[in-house]
C-alpha cells in the first residue's frame, strides 16, 4: 500500500468529514462512542463533502472532526493490503483520503478533487469527535403558517413531521463533542 502525507496545506480541508447513517444508527454510534463499516477491513467511511451515497441507509450525517494523522492513497485499497496485513496495512490513528485515480509524487503537494472517493479509518484507531447532525431528508423543513396548519390535514401532518424531526435532531445534537473510535476487528 502506497501512500504519502496530506500535505498541511489541505489538512483543515480534510479534518472535517462526515457519515452518513440511518437515525438509529446515528444514537448507537454516539451511544458507545464506537464507529465501523461492513466492509471486510471493518474501517469506517467517511466523506469530505456531504455525500449520502456511500452509505446503505442515509436519514442524517453526521459531521466529525478528526485531529490526527492523515494520508493520501491512490486507488482501490479494498484487498490491497493481504496477505500481509499486518506489516502492510493501514496504520491505526491515521485517516486515509482515497482518489480513484492518480500516483504518489514526491510531494503530493497537487490534489484533483474530482478524483477523490472516500476517506477511511481502520480498526483501533482513535481521535473522531462528533460536531453536529444534518439531516438527509427533511433539511430545513420550515412549518407553515398556523391557520395552514389547522385547516389542512397535509399541513398539519408536515408540521408534526417537523416538530418529530427538530426534537431528533436536537437530542442527537446533545452528543456534540463526543468521542468516537473505530474498534478492534475481531470485536
Amino acid at each position: 500500500m502506497e501512500t504519502c502525507e496530506l500535505p498541511k496545506k489541505y489538512k483543515n480541508k480534510y479534518s472535517k468529514i462526515y457519515h452518513a447513517t440511518s437515525i438509529e444508527n446515528a444514537f448507537s454510534i454516539l451511544n458507545s462512542g464506537r464507529i465501523f463499516g461492513t466492509d471486510p477491513d471493518k474501517h469506517a467511511n467517511f466523506g469530505i463533502i456531504p455525500r449520502n451515497d456511500l452509505a446503505k441507509t442515509s436519514e442524517v450525517l453526521l459531521k466529525l472532526r478528526w485531529k490526527g494523522k492523515q494520508k493520501i492513497y491512490f486507488g482501490d485499497p479494498f484487498g490491497h493490503f493481504k496477505p500481509d496485513y499486518e506489516k502492510n496495512g493501514p496504520e491505526k490513528n491515521v485517516l486515509y483520503h482515497v482518489f480513484i485515480q492518480g500516483e504518489i509524487c514526491e510531494c503530493c503537494e497537487t490534489i484533483n478533487n474530482d478524483r477523490y472517493w472516500q476517506s477511511n479509518l481502520y480498526p483501533e484507531s482513535e481521535g473522531l469527535e462528533f460536531s453536529e447532525v444534518k439531516w438527509l431528508l427533511h433539511e430545513d423543513s420550515k412549518p407553515h403558517h398556523f391557520f395552514l396548519r389547522l385547516f389542512s390535514k397535509q399541513r398539519r401532518e408536515e408540521h408534526a413531521d417537523f416538530v418529530w424531526h427538530s426534537k431528533v435532531k436536537k437530542k442527537l445534537e446533545e452528543y456534540s463533542g463526543t468521542k468516537l473510535s473505530v474498534p478492534p476487528k475481531n470485536a
